[in-house]
């Protein structure tokens, strides 16, 4: 996956600034609300189907995805070759939110809690080393190699095959946690959609304005505390002597 991002990165940004480097302002405006979109679209459909079928889908269509822009940008009409270098550049907000989506919400299942703390640092090490071979010795020294950037689609796309079979491994290998969204209550669903996170933004009972939380916090802490045993057992000990 790591290899996949960094390949992909590295050949939309190319084929883009070397023919539509002034529309750079406009690409990323896209690129990050289609992120945005797909992100949205990829929670709702987290809340019907199985993470481990949603996962495994979204990664076969990057897949396709992948190998349709090569065979475009190869042997597609020239007149529209600019707009699907576009679109390649466009789909690296989407293609990159969807990849850690799925990453992250394998690993959160398949793992728990007191795992994860041991294994996240060496996972994130992995995804950079992935990608500095990528980027800084896989590329350059296949530049002799392969003479059009475009074909570095393929390798993507190797990369991706190689992604959904190990997720295909994961998925009838190993038991995630929370995999269906019907060991979900009710309660929890509603929740956590991304309609209430924007409709109520405060906890209940807590006050929403900072100087009244301040203040709490400062009463709470300047409160008298009740002594404890041992000097309530001193305190009778010294009535007692002096009755």
């Amino acid at each position: 996956m790591g290899v996949f991002l960094a390949t992909y990165q590295v050949t939309a940004d190319s084929l883009f600034l070397n023919r539509m480097g002034d529309q750079l302002d406009k690409a990323f405006l896209v690129a990050g609300a289609m992120g945005m979109l797909t992100t949205a679209i990829f929670s709702m459909f987290q809340n019907w189907l199985k993470f481990t079928s949603l996962a495994l889908g979204s990664v076969a269509l990057i897949f396709l995805f992948t190998l349709s822009a090569y065979w475009l940008i190869h042997y597609g009409n020239p007149a529209y070759q600019d707009e699907f270098i576009f679109a390649l550049y466009c789909m690296t907000g989407p293609v990159t939110a969807v990849l850690l989506l799925s990453f992250w919400g394998i690993f959160g299942r398949l793992f728990n809690f007191r795992q994860s703390k041991r294994l996240i640092g060496w996972i994130d090490t992995g995804q950079l080393i992935a990608s500095i071979l990528a980027t800084l010795i896989v590329i350059p020294f296949t530049t002799e190699l392969i003479q059009d950037t475009s074909n570095y689609l393929l390798l993507c796309a190797i990369s991706m095959a190689v992604v959904c079979i190990l997720l295909f491994i994961i998925a009838s290998t190993f038991t995630l946690s929370k995999n269906d969204p019907r060991e979900f209550g009710i309660t929890v669903r509603q929740e956590t959609r991304l309609v209430k996170l924007f409709s109520d933004p405060y906890h209940p009972g807590e006050p929403e304005d900072q100087s009244e939380r301040h203040d709490q916090r400062h009463a709470h802490a300047n409160k008298p505390k009740a002594p404890g045993p041992a000097i309530n057992f001193l305190l009778r000990g010294d009535a007692m002597n002096r009755g």
